[in-house]
């Protein structure tokens, strides 16, 4: 084997090694960010949301659901806002309670396509009437315009409904808590309507 073949053998060795070195060094931020963002989400005491069973690790819907007024009530305590009594609010709520009487999973599923149709007009605002793509998109699209505290309760809510539409670890609900989802769900849709500069008084909040 002569030198340039011994170079080249060489060369070819270390050409793929190198060229991962410097798509690492290169993406190394963004890489950084997902690892960090990731590790935050591992450690997070969102993990109490579930918990090992027999079936393997099941989701709690009661759990979550304290959690998320937890996260509701600390808002409260950073921006002092209340959500007031409004007639909208009144009449969703009773809606939802006659509903849950019925199927507190029909009144969950039901407090969250009113939701998911508030997201829907977010998107078409915020990209001047454009209909929004299929699937989970206008939901991923509110990280950019809620806080990540209300952020982080819109998830919770389409974590819950998932677990009942799903039918997740034969998830079953009371009547109660159905109301107390639907009372979280109005207050997120009433943060979705101030995040536009828009207020409660501008036209129904869902």
């Amino acid at each position: 084997m002569g030198w340039l073949d011994f170079i080249s053998a060489i060369l070819g060795h270390i050409a793929w090694p190198a060229l991962l070195l410097f798509l690492i060094l290169y993406f190394r931020k963004p890489l950084l960010g997902i690892s960090t963002s990731l590790l935050e989400t591992l450690t997070s005491r969102e993990i109490s949301k579930f918990e090992l069973g027999a079936g393997g690790v099941k989701f709690e819907f009661g759990e979550t659901l304290r959690d998320t007024e937890k996260k509701i009530e600390d808002i409260k305590k950073e921006t002092h806002a209340e959500v007031e009594e409004l007639d909208e609010k009144n009449r969703f709520i009773d809606e939802m309670k006659r509903l849950a009487v019925i199927s507190p999973e029909a009144a969950i599923l039901d407090a969250w396509s009113r939701l998911e149709a508030k997201l829907n007009e977010s998107y078409r605002l915020r990209t001047r009437g454009a209909e929004p793509p299929p699937g989970n998109y206008p939901f991923i699209a509110a990280r950019t315009l809620l806080p990540s505290s209300e952020f982080a309760v819109l998830k919770n809510l389409n974590d819950m409904r998932g677990s009942i539409a799903h039918r997740r670890d034969d998830q079953t609900v009371s009547e109660s808590e159905a109301v107390r989802y639907a009372e979280m769900v109005f207050q997120v849709a009433v943060s979705i309507t101030l995040a536009h500069g828009k207020t409660t008084l501008d036209g129904p909040v869902i």
